[in-house]
């Protein structure tokens, strides 16, 4: 087992030998990825923000939480069970809109529009059943589940849970991974589901 962190990339990856990719070990691995922006040390990280305004000094943390687990099952197939969460604290009464993470979309919640929500903490989780097709090309089936918690000025606490459910697809070509998933939730229809088409150079 290697651990190594790719020139120019911005992931940790624990590496087994023999696997190619994260997203199709051989069927008696188990592959952890965690993730982590340029800026910090772990996928768990804090970022903490002393600035002067009107009203004074104030302290603001930033907390990110990134993890991906790739669980193999039978040939070809493999379970994506992917858990994030954002949370912003800071000792001033209110939290400015532009200071919340968001999320939402084809990246975190789909069914949803892109950062559709937005709250001082945040989480999702992202579960995938995988069928590859080639070692950059797959179909699968997903389950999103997301919560946010936000204050308003008057202090009021606003928070909700979000689900989407769906299939997608991902077929690489020369310009990279066309990627299109059709999500659905909240009791909705099947005609009643949004699209998510997208263009990406990795897996």
């Amino acid at each position: 087992m290697v651990f190594y962190h790719p020139p120019g990339k911005y992931n940790l990856k624990i590496k087994i030998p023999g696997i190619t990719s994260p997203q199709s070990p051989p069927k008696s691995s188990f592959f952890v990825y965690p993730r982590f922006s340029p800026a910090d040390k772990s996928p768990f990280h804090n970022r903490k923000i002393h600035r002067q305004n009107r009203k004074g000094t104030f302290r603001r943390d930033r907390w990110i939480v990134d993890l991906e687990v790739y669980v193999p099952t039978f040939r070809w197939q493999t379970v994506l069970l992917g858990l994030h969460g954002r949370q912003v604290k800071s000792n001033e009464k209110y939290i400015s809109v532009s200071d919340l993470f968001r999320f939402g979309g084809t990246s975190s919640l789909r069914r949803y529009r892109e950062e559709e929500f937005w709250g001082e903490k945040i989480a999702w989780l992202n579960l995938e059943y995988r069928y590859l097709l080639a070692p950059r090309s797959r179909v699968f089936l997903f389950f999103d589940g997301g919560y946010f918690y936000q204050r308003n000025r008057e202090q009021k606490v606003i928070e909700d849970y979000k689900f989407g459910y769906g299939f997608g697809l991902r077929i690489e070509t020369r310009l990279g991974v066309i990627g299109i998933d059709y999500g659905l939730g909240e009791g909705r229809g099947l005609t009643s589901g949004l699209v998510h088409v997208g263009l990406t150079n990795k897996f």
